[in-house]
């Protein structure tokens, strides 16, 4: 039991410190390539170590019925996601990236009850205002003074754009292992990326160390090893309760983002990250209630 909870533990230690340093290591990585190159190799680089780590583990092949939504969660969750992330990200500080990006649960929850007229409990109504309230002071209002720009909002659409991905690769997750629909997923999205095969090679003519090590490291390490740690936990504990614990993450961002970047958040950026958080938690454990909409 005790070495249950260790493994718990450790594995999440490792988790919140992958997570939360993509965005400083975008941020450095960024400097030297475009959006587009640094999608395009971090993902390269994942889809060899995945196809490395798919051999050996012996993952089985798709149906072909189930490619055409494989494709699709492949464009969305990999390669329109991280695009309009990196290019978004070019432009705020990790801070507020990370807490933005971090608020996908509460679209989850709204597309669920617009597409599939899910229930919706009145507490989470009520946290999916609150976290509403926390992104508007995150974006950098002061009272009503709103500072919303083309970063921000392209932060807010990553995270809309991940929150359909969630939905739509639900009935897929009956079907295949984490692992498998990862290495689907990133292969997929990978082949969309080949695009941007000239501006990598473009970007690489002007490249330096700092951003090359970022990059690779983007492609070993958030993008491989975080998941299948991340796969593990989630075939023995329950999705649901890891998913509180991640909430975390902006934090270890901010942290990482100071020591590397040198970046600190304003105080409406804290404040606002705090009522985010609290928005998300009231939401997430409004399941336990029986009041409904």
């Amino acid at each position: 039991m005790c070495k249950n909870k260790l493994f718990l533990a450790l594995s999440f230690l490792v988790l919140f410190f992958l997570w939360s340093s993509t965005y400083t290591a975008v941020t450095i990585a960024l400097n030297a390539f475009s959006p587009g190159g640094l999608a395009l190799f971090r993902f390269s680089i994942a889809s060899v170590l995945l196809f490395i780590v798919s051999r050996r583990c012996k993952i089985n092949y798709p149906d072909k019925k189930d490619l055409p939504l494989i494709l699709v969660c492949g464009f969305l969750g990999v390669s329109v996601y991280n695009l309009i992330l990196f290019y978004g990200q070019k432009n705020i500080p990790v801070a507020v990236s990370s807490i933005l990006l971090n608020t996908y649960p509460i679209f989850v929850a709204t597309f669920s009850f617009l597409i599939f007229k899910e229930y919706i409990n009145i507490f989470k109504l009520i946290g999916i205002i609150i976290s509403f309230i926390g992104i508007l002071i995150v974006s950098g209002g002061e009272v009503f003074e709103f500072s919303f720009n083309s970063s921000i909002l392209l932060i807010l659409l990553a995270a809309i754009i991940v929150s359909l991905f969630d939905i739509e690769q639900k009935q897929l997750m009956k079907k295949y292992t984490p692992l498998e629909l990862t290495c689907y997923f990133i292969w997929s999205g990978t082949l969309f990326l080949l695009v941007f095969s000239g501006t990598l090679i473009h970007d690489f003519m002007g490249i330096d160390f700092n951003s090359f090590a970022s990059a690779v490291y983007l492609g070993v390490f958030p993008s491989v090893i975080a998941t299948l740690i991340w796969s593990k936990l989630i075939l023995k504990y329950s999705i649901t309760s890891l998913s509180c614990c991640c909430y975390i993450t902006p934090f270890f961002a901010m942290l990482l983002a100071f020591l590397f970047l040198h970046q600190i958040p304003k105080s409406s950026v804290i404040t606002g990250s705090i009522i985010v958080i609290t928005g998300l938690l009231i939401s997430n454990f409004s399941k336990n209630l029986k009041v409904k909409l």
